[in-house]
């Protein structure tokens, strides 16, 4: 169970773990909780791939509905196999067009919207079009607003509940309030149900919750897995306080990071927690690449990532070291007001943005340093990989993960959370050291060999199968 298999950390563990367990023999099932973003990530052949139901047959009609009226178009969970498959793969180069400054990415996974009769030939047939297509959005943005609304009402119902324990303790009584509450829990609770699963693996907050809801009752083991640091990432309500009341229902719960199970330690029994790290698939051997003085940044543009700190500390950095370049691989919501303020600080010459990067190898192989400055973290597969290509790695100091793997001058620098002139002051100094660089270059390589799949899936394998 994930989210989605749109761009994450969570999302290529999910790819990486799943492929390992279909070349051992296991009928591996992927469901996804959302049809939308489009796929990132590829999974293994062999891996069957399932969307969440959203809503009951009654609803599904009347979305149908709506969405024939409102966009023009049919669901893709409509589509015959065939076609859909076709309309999948149209989402997927459609978003990897919009991510390198194409066509932008239609959106919830579903197929072109047909023309409109009102644009055809003739003058000012755009304007018709364009008048329809105002129209139509306005009724889509009301109707958008009503189930928004609707959504608010159901957790404004779930959260002093689950705030308050007005239920008790028990797993089960708030398993069985959530699934009548919430459609997808009670969905999944069915799929679960008919599929006949032996073991249930979920990832990622808010469908751990819903997974242990839904799979109350059931003969599967149910296992969570958190990728990321919860004392730091809150979830939204009620989740946030659904967290503490449903996680000890797993069988095992599991984390990539140390940090992270003694934060759920304050709800979870100790005995259920289980470290489960990333998986790494590791380079056979030196690309032999030239490497280009360049610093590089792989995630995502959100505020966790602190792309904002990084930017602000090239500018300094790029004053005493003009020559150095700067690559951004990642899209997000900070995309713009980045790119802003890149041009307000004149280094637009010296800064390229990627934007999604399918295989970021190339840029791994080729760029010098690698910065991670986030203001929290799991154990970030960027950072893995990176140490896996023998980059010198600047992090910050925000979370435990990142502290694992990077020790302060052995294989790597740690600078303070949000100090700009401390990470100028650390790309400085590997941007003048080469000597340095290759030696924390090549202690990453010797710290990431124990992530190796070969090592890390057998983990895996005892937290999800102990009796095999």
């Amino acid at each position: 169970m994930t989210p989605h298999l749109g761009v994450g950390g969570a999302q290529r563990v999910v790819s990486l773990i799943t492929a390992y367990w279909v070349r051992r023999g296991c009928d591996v099932t992927v469901i996804t909780v959302l049809d939308y973003p489009p796929d990132f990530y590829r999974l293994a052949p062999g891996v069957r791939r399932m969307t969440l139901p959203e809503l009951p047959e009654p609803f599904m009609r009347l979305r149908r509905f709506l969405v024939r009226l409102v966009e023009r178009r049919e669901l893709l969970t409509d589509l015959p196999p065939a076609e859909r498959a076709r309309a999948e793969a149209r989402e997927r180069e459609a978003a990897r067009a919009g991510a390198s400054g194409g066509v932008p990415p239609t959106v919830r996974g579903t197929a072109p919207a047909t023309r409109s009769r009102s644009a055809g030939g003739g003058d000012g047939g755009s304007v018709a079009a364009g008048g329809t297509a105002s129209t139509e959005r306005r009724r889509l943005d009301w109707l958008r607003a009503v189930y928004r609304f609707l959504e608010r009402i159901r957790d404004a119902s779930v959260l002093p509940v689950a705030r308050f324990r007005l239920l008790g303790r028990s797993v089960e009584r708030y398993a069985r309030f959530l699934r009548v509450m919430d459609k997808q829990t009670r969905a999944l609770h069915v799929l679960l149900e008919r599929l006949h699963v032996d073991v249930v693996l979920s990832v990622l907050g808010t469908t751990n919750i819903m997974t242990v809801a839904a799979s109350a009752g059931l003969p599967h083991r149910t296992v969570i897995s958190e990728r990321n640091d919860p004392s730091k990432q809150r979830l939204d309500a009620p989740w946030e306080d659904l967290r503490p009341l449903l996680y000890c229902g797993a069988d095992a719960i599991s984390a990539n990071t140390r940090g992270a199970l003694d934060a759920m330690r304050e709800y979870c029994p100790a005995e259920k927690l289980c470290l489960a790290p990333n998986p790494l698939v590791l380079p056979l051997a030196d690309t032999g690449v030239p490497r280009s003085d360049a610093v590089l940044f792989l995630a995502r543009l959100v505020e966790q990532k602190a792309p904002d700190v990084l930017v602000e500390a090239f500018a300094r950095f790029h004053r005493d070291v003009p020559d150095w370049e700067l690559h951004l691989a990642g899209d997000g919501p900070l995309a713009d007001a980045l790119k802003a303020r890149v041009h307000a600080l004149n280094l637009t010459g010296s800064v390229t943005f990627h934007g999604l990067v399918a295989d970021p190898s190339p840029l791994l192989a080729r760029c010098r340093i690698l910065v991670l400055p986030s203001r929290f973290e799991g154990t970030p597969n960027a950072l893995l990989e990176a140490m896996a290509y023998r980059m010198a790695c600047i992090v910050s100091d925000a979370s435990p993960g990142p502290l694992r793997l990077i020790e302060d001058g052995v294989n790597g620098l740690v600078v303070e959370t949000g100090s700009v002139s401390a990470l100028a002051a650390a790309m400085a100094r590997l941007a003048r050291d080469e000597p340095l660089r290759r030696k924390l270059g090549e202690a990453a390589f010797d710290r990431v060999r124990e992530f190796g799949l070969d090592r890390v899936g057998p983990a895996w394998d005892r937290m999800l199968f102990p009796v095999l």
